[in-house]
């Protein structure tokens, strides 16, 4: 009989069925792109456990969803993971509430170490008026060159020595890139939070700088995951990469227009949340400066008014402190990558990228044999509206 070949996604899926019966427990911990703010709707809402702005439609908990639906056996999830954790909240939090038994970890963690948070104030948002972009962006270098290898190396061994089990696996991820480097769309475009401030352009050569910072900071994680698998014997740590899944699904790409933060993204094409600010108290602090301060013309739209009344509008910061992270798409393309890297990798440890040709082939390879019958759809993704 003819054999189909069929998308990658469900012969990730088919692969997942064969080995996810092996997974009695597993811990997903890291920060706020593992806990998936703002994808889907608060988890644990109705018991006022919210700090940590866990999401349902996060890569874990949707992870867990299929791993139930395809082997609906009793399975073990701790999600620790938390809005604004680095690597010492991970370790004196996060590490602490997992079973020593997991077979398996993710783990995204890194960001808040280095500043990104920061880098969105100085350079897109200025919400705090006054740090200079360039001089943040040349910190947030130098802590991920010099700083971060030793906080991600100790983060890594304290889950390698709470966990005991002799062939478990860390997938620790990368972050996507934010911006697409190649439109000039975006070059008189401004994200700045107030009215009466000089604008930061999103120039190309803006966009490349942010991006290089990722991928510096991705450098550093998968030099980490070399660096674990050195020092145990196990060598449990691979390192996946989820950036070229958002490929097409960046800020400032194609079809994109920013900043208006309600229509800039059509049919859901941009993985990356509504544009926002990162905390409250930058702009509380800048109002107990200047009360005379108004709100930009894009903001306006979303607030109702160009004046900011902090004690009012604190439900506006929860939703902007999801800016620059990803939406229920962009949780599902996460997913997805750490799925087929999960079908990829047992027994065997190393990088992943997304579709690399030897491997897409493989898999599919391994599906045909399977008599797996024609697909000609696959069903969307459900979705939540936030």
């Amino acid at each position: 009989m003819l054999k189909a070949r069929i998308p990658v996604y469900l012969v990730s899926m088919v692969l997942f069925r064969l080995a996810s019966c092996n997974i009695k427990n597993w811990a997903a911990l890291g920060d706020s792109f593992a806990s998936g703010i703002g994808a889907g709707d608060r988890v644990n809402l109705n018991t006022g456990d919210t700090t940590c702005s866990r999401y349902t439609q996060a890569y874990a908990e949707v992870m867990n969803v299929v791993i139930d639906n395809y082997e609906p056996i009793t399975r073990n999830l701790s999600w620790p993971a938390c809005s604004g954790a680095d690597t010492d909240y991970v370790i004196a939090n996060e590490v602490p509430a997992i079973s020593p038994e997991s077979d398996i970890v993710t783990l995204t963690i890194g960001g808040n170490n280095v500043g990104f948070g920061d880098c969105a104030n100085a350079c897109i948002f200025k919400v705090n008026r006054f740090p200079d972009c360039g001089t943040t962006l040349a910190n947030t270098g130098d802590l991920i060159n010099n700083v971060l290898p030793g906080q991600l190396d100790a983060a890594l061994d304290a889950i390698m020595t709470r966990v005991i089990s002799p062939g478990f696996k860390i997938y620790f991820t990368s972050y996507p890139h934010f911006w697409n480097v190649d439109s000039t769309a975006c070059n008189d475009v401004s994200f700045n939070f107030w009215a009466d401030t000089t604008p930061n352009f999103l120039t190309q050569a803006l966009r490349t700088q942010m991006n290089g910072l990722t991928e510096s900071l991705n450098a550093q994680i998968s030099a980490a995951a070399g660096r674990a698998n050195a020092r145990d014997k196990r060598k449990p740590v691979v390192f996946v990469d989820v950036s070229p899944a958002y490929n097409t699904h960046r800020y400032c790409d194609i079809g994109i227009e920013e900043p208006d933060p309600d229509s800039s993204n059509p049919n859901e094409q941009r993985w990356f949340q509504k544009i926002g600010s990162s905390t409250t108290t930058w702009a509380t602090n800048e109002l107990a400066l200047d009360p005379s301060l108004t709100v930009s013309s894009g903001w306006a739209s979303v607030l109702g008014s160009d004046k900011l009344n902090t004690a009012s509008n604190t439900w506006v910061f929860d939703a902007l402190n999801r800016a620059f992270h990803p939406t229920i798409d962009g949780q599902d393309g996460i997913k997805n990558v750490l799925l087929s890297a999960y079908t990829a990798t047992p027994p065997s440890t190393g990088a992943y990228a997304l579709q690399t040709e030897s491997s897409l082939e493989r898999r599919t390879a391994m599906v045909e044999r399977a008599d797996v019958p024609e697909v000609t759809q696959v069903p969307k993704p459900r979705r939540f509206t936030a």
